[in-house]
Order: structure tokens, then sequence, then C-alpha cells
């Protein structure tokens, strides 16, 4: 995708996946979520979180060979994450899952382009340079479900692991051809994509209820984030989280 996206400006049919769907889905889920946190008589931590993120789109072995052909390099692309996860403590384990929005994708650059230059029979007369960068965000709608433990002191930390599945809202795709820059029309089918993800963390108290959480989360994809002709990219992201955790239901 980041050489087709910046060497053509081919278009294709537009994105298949419905984003009232991903909105539906994402509202459904954290309004069941809610319900059974006003509803369960077991303890409750809600926690409202945002933060950067730092995300790049890893292609597979078809692309890269395409990305070294025209000499562009790949690079990340920085995003954002914000949302809710509410968690249920049972004995020594904690269950967790939320709905998050996600700014993702990932960016890429070539400084080297060359053009050649031919005569009305062929003959080359000279090559022209040429430098060209863009990125490709692509934002989603995430429900992680994951799965940890926490120390029990005065500050706890927690590790969880788990997957998610990303729902498509919106997508970019800006290009930058010798200091002139342009929106391309989207060259890819976006849909839903699935992945794993891992959590480590850490609770500071602020009163008896209430923590300050800061959490530092990796997700990687395990579908494609992006289909098209020439190969198949997969979003991955580092983000740092930080937020409320409020307890509720505590005994």
């Amino acid at each position: 995708m980041v050489a087709k996206s910046g060497l053509s400006q081919q278009s294709s049919p537009p994105v298949s996946w419905q984003t009232s769907n991903s909105y539906i889905i994402g509202a459904s889920a954290t309004a069941l979520a809610t319900l059974f946190a006003l509803t369960t008589e077991n303890p409750i931590e809600i926690t409202p979180q945002v933060g950067p993120s730092i995300n790049w789109l890893t292609p597979n072995q078809e692309l890269k060979q395409l990305y070294q052909s025209f000499g562009t390099t790949a690079g990340p692309l920085t995003g954002y994450s914000a949302g809710v996860m509410i968690g249920v403590p049972v004995d020594k384990l904690m269950f967790k899952s939320g709905v998050f929005f996600e700014s993702k994708g990932g960016s890429y650059f070539n400084d080297n382009l060359e053009f050649t230059q031919t005569d009305n029979m062929g003959n080359v007369i000279g090559t022209t340079k040429a430098s060209i960068s863009g990125y490709d965000r692509l934002n989603y709608l995430t429900i992680p479900l994951t799965i940890g433990t926490q120390t029990n002191g005065r500050i706890r930390l927690g590790i969880d692991v788990g997957g998610f599945v990303s729902l498509p809202v919106s997508e970019t795709h800006r290009s930058t051809f010798n200091g002139v820059t342009s929106d391309l029309e989207p060259i890819v089918s976006l849909g839903p994509n699935f992945g794993l993800i891992a959590n480590a963390g850490a609770k500071i108290p602020i009163n008896s209820r209430t923590d300050l959480a800061l959490d530092a989360r990796a997700l990687s994809s395990l579908s494609d984030a992006m289909e098209n002709q020439i190969g198949i990219s997969f979003n991955q992201s580092i983000q740092f989280l930080v937020g409320l955790n409020i307890r509720i239901n505590q005994q």
C-alpha cells in the first residue's frame, strides 16, 4: 500500500464496510457493558483513558519486495486512542473489555525517485530526480477483551493479554510529490480486522475509590487492514494511556 499510494492515484470501489455498522456495534457493546456494571454485585473498575500512539503498517513479503524495487521506506505514524475499559476482578484474575476510538496507519517516503527522459526516437537524454512522502491514516472503533492479574499493594501493578476487533470508521490517504500535497482516492477495501493485545499498567491511589491509571499497550493485527492488488498490510500500534480508575460496588 505504501508504494502503491505513493506512485499511483488509481481509484477503486469505495469502502465496503458501512461506518454506521461500527457505531452501532460500538454503542451496543458500551451499553451492554455499562448495564452489566450497574446491575452486578461484583466489584467493578471503570477506567476512561486517552493518550498518544505510535503506529505502523507491516506489509507482506510481496509488498516488501515492491518497496525495495522503488527504494520506498515505510515509517511510523503518530495517532491516539481514547475510550473506556471496564474491569471485573474475579479472585486473582481481572477480566476487561471496553470500546476505544483509535487512529492508526503508517507513513512512507522516497527521496531518490528517478524518471528517465527520452527523445522521439526513444533515446535516453537524461534523468529527473523527485521525492515523495505521505501517509495512510485508518480510524477505527476497537473492542478489546483481555484477562490479566494485578498486585495488591498501595500502587497496583498489572499485566493483561487478549484480543481485539477493530471496526473501520474512516480513512485518509495523503501524498506529497515534490512539495505538492494531494489527497488520494481510496485504493483499498477497508474492513474490520482483529488481532492480539498486551497491556502493562500501574494504578496509583488518589482516594479510597479512585486511582490514576497509567498503561502501555501494544496491539498487533492478525488480519489484513487494507486489501488491494499488491499485497496486505497489518496494523501495529503502541499506545501510552492515562486515565482514572474508578471502583464501584467495592466492599
